[in-house]
């Protein structure tokens, strides 16, 4: 199963526009974009937020109640149409193009919200009934393999951009993995999909919710991974545009020159070193004595890198920005496992799902509201006022988190999971 698991991170994380797409959404039509300011930018992927955090949780329930496998196969069909989307999208009129954009977005939060918690409750089902691996080590392992996934199909997508000069068919290259992903979903034991499934009796959604509640130190825990969380995903919708400032104040062109290499390349360094700090996740729980305080070190480090960028000079070289980026991934691809088994121990098996789909929903209903803020900020203030802002907002957090584990709210990491 773990293989399988493996093959699930490749599948879904198969994206070589991935590395290019806020820059497909701002960039000059005559260059094959669609010409968006970053304040339209922040409304569209707030309408994706907004949507995939009104129905993930009510999708989360839905795979716990009746099948984790069949949630997984439909985000899967939800992503072929989202990409095929994109793609058309640039060969469309203004209008036209903007219309199919909110299209493929829709799709695509469709499949978020089919998705998020879902797979994660499929492993951590696994690994409780086997006891084959702890969850740290199953849900870093899979993450490596999402890291270095999208890294190596970064530098294909820059490579093909390049070659070809045409955005569309980075879209066009997705598709099949996902049709592959379709398969691979249903191609799970029918026992992993949910011990509530096999219940004659089921908990009312009231008493569920109820049950969530009431259990010590989980709503915490889930509101300040949710904040780092949305802190990190707002850093990252800004990379693109702070990279190209950088590469266009050299001349350097993106669609068909050579700066599509460049951030083709920065990309796979992106999610090798991603890669790394999800593989040492196990490690970061031993160098820091307990899960909480690795928890509270990743906050802390984001807050510091965010800084970092925001001093730096403008001349600065493209390399040196890259390399902020780069330490951000590293802290939250090796905070996140942690996070999950932190979790694990906190919540009701029975309810991964949903529970899982708690904390997504939190991340997407506030970047439902602060993408299309901070994107008018930096339309109007520039990235490093939004950086600064983030930089703020994740110090904080993680005095808050340092309180939280003075407090005993979290367990110190036991052997296994």
């Amino acid at each position: 199963m773990i293989a399988r698991f493996c093959l699930y991170s490749i599948l879904k994380n198969f994206r070589p526009f991935s590395a290019f797409f806020v820059i497909y959404l701002i960039l000059d039509p005559a260059a094959g974009g669609l010409g968006l300011d970053l304040f339209t930018v922040g409304l569209l992927i707030g309408y994706e937020r907004l949507l995939v955090a009104a129905g993930e949780l009510p999708l989360g329930v839905l795979a716990d109640r009746f099948g984790r496998r069949r949630a997984l196969a439909a985000c899967f069909g939800s992503y072929v149409v989202a990409f095929s989307g994109w793609a058309i999208a640039a060969t469309q009129s203004d209008t036209r193009a903007l219309a199919v954009l909110f299209l493929a977005q829709t799709a695509y939060a469709i499949g978020e919200a089919f998705r998020t918690g879902t797979h994660k409750a499929i492993m951590l089902d696994w690994v409780d009934s086997t006891q084959e691996a702890s969850a740290t080590h199953v849900v870093a392992l899979t993450r490596t393999f999402s890291k270095l996934t999208e890294g190596i199909t970064a530098l294909a997508g820059g490579v093909l951009l390049w070659r070809s000069g045409s955005l569309s068919w980075l879209f066009w290259s997705a598709v099949p993995a996902a049709i592959a992903g379709i398969g691979l979903s249903l191609s799970y034991p029918r026992w992993l999909e949910g011990e509530m499934t096999r219940r004659r009796a089921r908990p009312s959604l009231r008493e569920g919710f109820l049950a969530l509640a009431r259990r010590p130190g989980l709503a915490e825990l889930l509101l300040l991974s949710v904040g780092f969380e949305v802190a990190c995903k707002l850093a990252q919708t800004y990379l693109q545009p702070f990279l190209e400032r950088g590469l266009d104040a050299r001349d350097v062109a993106i669609v068909g020159g050579r700066g599509a290499l460049v951030l083709g390349a920065f990309y796979f360094a992106y999610g090798f070193v991603g890669g790394i700090g999800a593989s040492s996740a196990r490690h970061a729980e031993r160098w820091f004595g307990a899960r909480a305080f690795a928890l509270v070190t990743a906050a802390w480090g984001a807050a510091l890198t965010c800084a970092g960028l925001v001093v730096l000079p403008a001349d600065v070289p493209v390399a040196v920005l890259g390399a902020g980026f780069i330490v951000l991934s590293l802290l939250q691809n090796a905070r996140r496992p942690v996070f999950v088994a932190t979790l694990n121990r906190l919540m009701d098996g029975a309810q991964r799902a949903t529970t899982l789909s708690v904390e997504s929903q939190g991340r997407s209903a506030a970047l439902a509201v602060l993408a299309p803020v901070t994107g008018w900020i930096a339309d109007r203030a520039g990235l490093d006022v939004v950086f600064l802002l983030l930089a703020v907002s994740l110090a904080a957090l993680g005095g808050l988190g340092a309180l939280r584990a003075r407090r005993g709210l979290a367990a110190p990491p036991p052997g296994g999971a």
